[in-house]
């Protein structure tokens, strides 16, 4: 491989391994110097695609999944990543991932690229190492070893594909993939697109993926606000790689998660004002799915040895804090030491003469419990456990002090997709007056609810009950599906007419240090031998669910050697 010196900037390609495990966090792509890696502010994302393919998608098809996941993420950064879109399918519609000035999608079938069997879709970033901004995105779609449908039904994870090529919804890999185009690295989320596996309903966008679009290409701060703070073990020492989620007052669900680094510092970029409570979880993924900087203190054992278990912010083991986001300013939480203990049992009802607001107790399949609150007119309480992977899903009952049941609205499950992808967890609004008992009964939740064994579930059944007297609408743009799915309705969009507009600046003769990184020819576990290739750009690519297969799979993306050299492990 050649590399040839140009002193502007630098444009390179590194990858890390993920093995398939529990990884809550949006993440955003950044440089080896920490710049956030994402699109001018002001520039358009200028995209080519070539529908060409195998299996004969049809071309409008093709187009209207693209411009759908383009829209979303517009929509998503309040506007600030704009695009224009080209389709055709002669020469100037091009179908490699070269650094050529033109951003591409297209089939791996009507190209001479490479690419691994267990790999979907796979997006190439060409950026200024100086200053983060994008320069040009390339996406290639694998119709070699998959049949990409137009149904929402299909997915890799749900079929025994043992015979055949397993059919996925192309859908869900364009709207994914495109979240890699502006920026965002993989989550492990169940409720976000950027879901580091296939699975159902990952052609819409969440909550998790809002927060983080927001949290890159931040603009208008009207009902948004951060919020900071510090993880610590029992010792006092900072915990790295902690995913730290914030579950929303107003909607009882979780709305976005993070990393903390080296110090054990984390940060929300994001979030809209209101009410939150955090949940803490010890980082179960490989050392490689976090960010360099914390990669060394990741896998620290301070609870005897061991990791510790998933930890609610409490002020008694049951009652949770809650910290006020306010719009345009940043909420300090201080310092929070996770503790060794698992979550206790509640105290009976007896014991208590109001439940707190939102609260988190321990169950058991099967187990029915009571809480009590007073109501002063409309009110909404929600329970989750399937959104914080606990592997139940509660149902919920209203009684007043009398014990008639009070009429209700349930919504249960919460979210319901055509993909057939659900929400298990419930909300229900009434309106009462005086004190009410909600009764919280915990039914098993079937494996084929979470994308196992890509995304198993805690093996500690909880749930997190939050009561709201006279709920509010949320501040924020965002909808109030329990997904924070954007409308389906984003408007017409009208391509251009010409040809695709190649991005400026962006030469063949600029693109110094320019190399190329492809693990196409290695398999499940294989070790290929190092790249001499210098960190610059980022390769992040997409791994199915593949449960015919049987072997361990790996996310497949770079990581840098102390000797600055990278290598696929």
């Amino acid at each position: 491989m050649k590399f040839l010196p140009v002193p502007l900037f630098l444009m390179l390609s590194f990858s890390t391994i993920f093995e398939l495990q529990t990884s809550f966090a949006y993440t955003l792509s950044t440089t080896d110097t920490g710049k956030q890696i994402r699109w001018k502010y002001g520039q358009k994302f200028f995209l080519a695609g070539n529908p060409t393919g195998r299996d004969g998608f049809p071309s409008d098809l093709f187009r209207s999944a693209v411009v759908d996941g383009l829209q979303q993420w517009k929509w998503a950064t309040h506007g600030m990543v704009d695009f224009d879109y080209w389709q055709g399918t002669t020469g100037e519609y091009e179908t490699n991932l070269k650094n050529n000035g033109l951003s591409s999608i297209f089939f791996a079938s009507n190209s001479q690229e490479s690419i691994d069997q267990n790999i979907i879709g796979y997006t190439k970033l060409w950026f200024n190492s100086n200053n983060g901004d994008i320069i040009e995105a390339d996406i290639m779609l694998n119709d070699r070893d998959y049949e990409l449908t137009n149904s929402p039904y299909d997915t890799s994870s749900s079929h025994n594909h043992q015979f055949s090529r397993p059919k996925v919804y192309l859908n869900n890999i364009i709207t994914h993939e495109l979240g890699h185009a502006i920026g965002l690295s993989h989550s492990g989320n169940i409720n976000s697109s950027m879901l580091y596996v296939e699975y159902a309903e990952q052609s819409k966008i969440g909550c998790d993926d809002w927060a983080g679009a927001r949290h890159l290409y931040p603009s208008d701060l009207s009902g948004i606000g951060t919020l900071t703070g510090t993880i610590l073990a029992p010792n006092g020492d900072p915990v790295a790689g902690a995913m730290v989620t914030a579950i929303s007052k107003q909607r009882g669900i979780p709305i976005a998660s993070v990393h903390s680094d080296q110090n054990g510092r984390f940060y929300f970029g994001a979030l809209e004002a209101g009410g939150v409570a955090l949940m803490i979880e010890h980082f179960q993924g490989s050392t490689h799915s976090v960010p360099t900087g914390v990669q060394a203190k990741s896998f620290a054992q301070i609870c005897s040895g061991n990791r510790f278990p998933t930890y609610f912010n409490t002020s008694d083991g049951h009652n949770l804090n809650q910290y006020l986001v306010q719009s345009g300013l940043n909420t300090e939480v201080g310092e929070m030491k996770v503790q060794c203990e698992e979550i206790l049992e509640s105290v009976p009802l007896s014991s208590i003469r109001t439940t707190p607001d939102m609260l988190v107790d321990r169950t058991q399949v099967g187990a029915t419990k009571v809480y009590q609150y007073n109501a002063h007119g409309p009110f909404q309480i929600t329970g989750i456990a399937y959104l914080l992977l606990s592997p139940i899903k509660v149902n919920l009952e209203v009684y007043d002090e009398r014990g008639q049941i009070i009429p209700i609205q349930t919504t249960n499950p919460m979210y319901r997709a055509e993909s057939s992808f659900e929400i298990f967890d419930s909300k229900i609004t009434g309106e009462a007056y005086g004190p009410i008992q909600v009764k919280v009964t915990a039914e098993a939740t079937h494996a084929s609810g979470f994308p196992a064994p890509a995304i198993t579930p805690s093996s500690v059944p909880y749930f997190v009950i939050t009561f709201n007297a006279s709920p509010k609408a949320a501040p924020s743009e965002l909808p109030s599906n329990a997904r924070c799915a954007p409308p389906d309705d984003l408007g017409v969009y009208q391509s251009p007419e010409g040809s695709p507009v190649k991005s400026s600046g962006n030469t063949r003769d600029a693109a110094g240090f320019c190399g190329n990184a492809n693990a196409a020819n290695f398999k499940h576990g294989q070790h290929p031998p190092k790249s001499e290739i210098p960190l610059g750009s980022i390769l992040a690519w997409f791994l199915p669910f593949l449960t015919a297969i049987g072997a361990k799979v790996y996310f497949l993306l770079f990581r840098r050697t102390k000797s600055s050299k990278l290598f696929i492990r």
